[in-house]
């Protein structure tokens, strides 16, 4: 994931990912390269994000460069993300 998050909280950007095999059940559709954007807000207490094409992600921030939290599609699958790159503007 790419994101972007603005002064109010608003987190909006874009998802690439994998898929092996290319034919999973849940989600269906998403093809071997899927792609797609991603939309949502950090406030104070959680990470809510969109991810179009994947379902939904409910989390926490972690000390400034992770997220932690649940998927919400055809079942509920933990998650976590890291900061790969440096801090924009940072």
């Amino acid at each position: 994931m790419d994101l972007t998050q603005r002064p109010d909280g608003t987190v909006e950007g874009t998802w690439t990912a994998k898929s092996n095999p290319a034919t999973v059940d849940c989600p269906p559709g998403l093809g071997a390269n899927p792609t797609g954007p991603v939309s949502g807000r950090n406030t104070v207490l959680e990470v809510n994000l969109s991810v179009v094409g994947v379902g939904d992600f409910h989390g926490q921030a972690l000390e400034g460069n992770a997220l932690k939290g649940n998927f919400v599609s055809c079942d509920i699958y933990p998650a976590a993300f890291t900061l790969l790159g440096p801090i924009p503007g940072g």
